[in-house]
This record gives C-alpha cells, structure tokens and sequence, in this order.
C-alpha cells in the first residue's frame, strides 16, 4: 500500500468520526428540545388544573353569597307559633340540619346535589331561551291547540239565570256573553298567560276594575257600572310577593304563600282573592324563595336538551364534510425533528387536494383513505329531539312536523297522552280565566251575578265521514227506541230539534206529519240485517 491511500484511508476514517461526532450532537440536541418540550406540557397542564380549580372555588363563593342573599330576604320573620299565636321554640324536625333549613341551604353547592340540581338560571335567562325556534314552539303549541276547540257558556240554575229564562232570553244572553269574550281578547289572554307561565315559572292574572278596592278580599258589590276593562297578565318580574300573619304558621292552609301581590307602578298590593295565579311546576317550601314563590319555568328544564339537540343536528353536515381523512406513510421522527418542514408540505398537500382535485404524494409513498360512517346517525339526531319533545309533553310529530317511520307507528298513544295534556290546560288555567271575565262583566255590564259552567269542546273532533256514522248509529238507536215503546216520535223529533250539532236543528212542528202506519216490523228487521251486512263488510275490507 502506498503512504497516498495510508493518507486517504485516514482522511476517510477522520470524516466519518466527524460525521458521528455531528449527529451524536444532533441527536442529543433533538432529546434536549423533546424533553423541553414535555416538560413545558407539564407546566401547562399544571396551570391549566390550577385555573380550573380557582374558577371551581369562584362559582362555589357566587352561589353561597347569592344563596345568602335569596333565602333569609323572605323568610327570616317566618317562625312557628302555637294555636294561640305566641311565638315558640320549635325543632322543626331536624330544621337545624342543613338539608332542610332554607337560611343555611348550602347544601346546593354539594357535589352530589350540584350534579343533579339546576338552580333558578333567572328571567332574564328565560326570555333569552324562548327565542329560540324549538324552545319557541314548545311554549306556544300547547296554549294555542287547548284554546282553538273553543268552549260554550252554560248558566247554572239561581235567581238571575231563571229572570232570563222566564223572559225567553237565555240563549240571546249567552251568545251577548260570547260576544264580549272575543271583544275583551279572552282567547288570547289565556294563550299569553299559559305562554308566560311556561316561559318563567308563573305568571298572575289581574282583572283591570276602576274604581275597586282590590287590596280587601274580592268583592262583586264593590264593582259598579260598566268599571271592568279587561284582564291583564303579568310577568312575573314586576310582582313582588307580600305576606301576612298566616303565612307564617305551618297549620294554616295558606303557610308560606303570598297574601297579596305588589304590582310595578301600583301604591297598593293586590289581595290574591283577585287574581289568577298560574304556575307551571310546584316546588317543594325549601325551595319557593329561589322561585320567588312561582315554579320551575319550562324554559330552563329544556334548554340543556335542546342544546344537545342543535348540537347534535349542526354536526351532521360538519360530518359530511369532513368524513374522509388521507394517511400517507412516512418518517415520523423526521417529522417531529422538523415540524415547520412537515406542516409546510401538509398544508401544500391540503391545498392542492379536494374533493375535484388531485393530490400530490411523495414518490415511492402509500396513501390511503378512512371514511365516517354516517349510517342511522339520523336516528341519533331524532333521539336528542325526542328527548326535548318529552319535556315539553308534546308529540315529536307536533314539535318537528315530522311523519312518524316505520311499523306499528301510527301515533295513538302519543296524540291520546298529548290530547290529556291539553284538557288539563283547559280545566287547570283556561277554565278560571273564563269564568273570572264572565263574571265580572255579568255584575259591570249588565248588573247580574251570574254562575257558569264552562264547557270546552272536543279536541280530537270526529271527521265528516265518522260524524256520519255516529249519527247513523243514533238514528238506528232511535229507531229501535221508539219500536219497543221507550221513546214516542215528539221524544225523538224534539231531541233531533235541540240538537246543534244535528241536521234537523230548524224543522219546526207546522210541516211535520205524522205516519198512518206503524213500522212494519218485518221490513225494520230486514232493513237491519242488510245495514248490519254493510258494516261487516266495511270492516273486512279496511281489515284487508
């Protein structure tokens, strides 16, 4: 070997222990900046479990000066007495217990009862939530069905209503009556008060009267003449509740409620004998000066669920955009070595590729593709506004105006369960409000004291077909009453007369004939058996 490749050889073996030497560095400095780096992650998380924390101790501090705030505002006079009034020292059962003294109720910021309480989230809160479009038909559905099947006036027997009736002007001062309803706006007095009650928990209803003194019980002789203007409905956050000596012992029916209501703009409280109080879910005594003695407004026992619900829906078409994800093979340590690098070809790889363009991959580089199934992801979506419709007790069908899908859907038991929810409406808070109007415009206009029966009429109204048929079974039920002797012709014709839901409402007795013959009993039964073929064979083919 000659001393020119002895030299070469040694230059060879020097370069490459340089280049050793360089990526030992290299390699040591990429440790260095990962460790740093994880290091600096730790220090994040660090913060990050701190500040929440901090923020958990803050809402605790809020709650606690809010609560010390609500409770004893109302209730630190509230103590028990005995039959004769005198104050005494009373245990309450366990009232000293945190759980059941409203004055030390701290017991909300618990994390067993945090998790499954909601505290009163305010009315200012409320009004915000009903502008959304579900929440908004939640509130309005229900009050608008319960008041379109409309309702008629009945007169209850007393001295006044049998003055009308011997002067033949019961139904002309019924129909007057119905009349003054939709001149004062009844209907939609009841639609906004089961709106607002909904809305914030309660809300009153205040007859307008000049010249009353509503602070005394209610009183029909202190209303004069043509003195009553209307009903007003009153939000709940110009009321302010004001109590008396029986709203402090337990024994009294009235403990704990309000015995008269200051209203904004008012020098005097109303006596609560005036007005209608609606309110939409009761709480238990512990709990009514967080409501400002009302209830739980709908609003805020939905608001999570439509939350979910919209979130749920608005993921849909980010799904659909999003659903296809590339993977390409390559060198991760390189990537992580050099992550400006990496991120420049990643965004030039976006860039050039979409859905209508070509994407450039290294060369000697495998791509592939994963996909998000999207399949019954409608059902999820369905699922989260069932779960809204069931708070509102209202039909998906009638909340979404949707079709029901699949077999054995055809909705019965939803539009019966829906159909008893808007009765109780009717009786529960449309019946009052009506029968309040009537009979204060009774005693201002027309200067009688007059009873009523308020009647509503059916929700679920047959169709012109079935109305046929039920009048048809009557008619054959007539018939055969009158054949056996039960019922005499004059019965029938004067029922078929007084019937205004009958055809034959108008006829009167000067073109009425009556029959020679009797029915010939062989012809009735024959005629019976081809209706009675009828019918079968009508609910074989409906079968079919």
């Amino acid at each position: 070997m000659s001393i020119l490749q002895k030299l070469f050889k040694t230059k060879e073996k020097e370069a490459e222990k340089s280049a050793s030497n360089q990526e030992s560095v290299k390699d040591y400095d990429l440790k260095d900046e990962i460790s740093k780096k994880s290091l600096s992650n730790r220090k994040l998380e660090e913060n990050l479990r701190n500040y929440n924390i901090k923020q958990k101790q803050k809402e605790e501090k809020y709650l606690k000066e809010r609560l010390e705030e609500i409770f004893p505002r109302k209730i630190s006079d509230i103590v028990a007495v005995d039959k004769s009034g005198n104050t005494i020292n009373y245990a309450m059962d366990g009232m000293n217990n945190a759980l059941a003294n409203p004055n030390n109720c701290y017991c909300l910021t618990n994390t067993i009862i945090d998790r499954m309480t909601t505290p009163f989230i305010g009315w200012s809160q409320c009004a915000i939530i009903a502008q959304n479009w579900l929440v908004s038909r939640a509130l309005t559905i229900p009050a608008n069905d319960a008041i379109s099947a409309g309702w008629r006036i009945n007169l209850i027997d007393n001295e006044e209503a049998e003055d009308i009736q011997e002067q033949n002007e019961k139904e002309d001062f019924i129909k007057q009556l119905a009349e003054d309803e939709k001149d004062f706006g009844i209907a939609e007095v009841c639609k906004k008060a089961n709106y607002l009650k909904k809305c914030f928990g309660y809300c009153l209803v205040v007859p307008v009267v000049e010249g009353a003194d509503m602070s005394k019980p209610f009183n029909l002789d202190g209303i004069s003449k043509n003195s009553y203007k209307g009903l007003a409905v009153i939000e709940p956050m110009w009321i302010t509740p004001q109590f008396d000596e029986n709203s402090r012992n337990p024994l009294n029916k009235d403990f704990y409620e309000p015995s008269s209501y200051m209203i904004a703009g008012n020098n005097f409280a109303i006596h609560k004998s005036w007005v209608i109080k609606l309110i939409n879910a009761s709480v238990p005594d512990v709990l009514k000066p967080v409501y400002y003695w009302g209830g739980i407004p709908l609003t805020q026992m939905i608001f999570e669920r439509v939350y979910c619900a919209e979130r749920v829906a608005n993921e849909a078409p980010m799904l659909a955009m999003s659903k296809r994800m590339y993977h390409i093979e390559g060198d991760l340590e390189n990537a992580i070595a050099n992550p400006e690098l990496f991120n420049q070809r990643m965004n030039f790889f976006v860039e050039n590729q979409d859905n209508f363009g070509v994407a450039v991959i290294p060369q000697d580089s495998n791509i592939g593709k994963m996909e998000t199934s999207l399949t019954d992801f409608d059902q999820l979506i369905m699922t989260q506004y069932q779960l809204v419709s069931s708070i509102a007790q209202l039909p998906v069908t009638k909340l979404m105006k949707i079709q029901l899908k699949g077999f054995d859907s055809a909705g019965h038991y939803e539009q019966d369960d829906y159909n008893q929810t808007l009765i109780e409406i009717q009786e529960n808070d449309y019946t009052k409000i009506i029968e309040l109007h009537n009979k204060l415009i009774c005693r201002s206009k027309y200067g009688k004291d007059m009873k009523f029966n308020i009647i509503f009429n059916e929700i679920d109204s047959p169709t012109a077909k079935e109305s046929s048929e039920i009048r048809l079974l009557d008619a054959k039920r007539d018939v055969e009453l009158v054949r056996i002797g039960i019922l005499t012709r004059e019965e029938v014709r004067e029922k078929l007369r007084n019937d205004e839901d009958s055809l034959y409402n108008t006829i009167t007795d000067e073109n009425f004939t009556y029959p020679i013959n009797e029915i010939n009993k062989n012809d009735y039964i024959e005629n019976e058996k081809i209706i009675n073929e009828e019918i079968v064979e009508k609910k074989q083919e409906e079968i079919m």
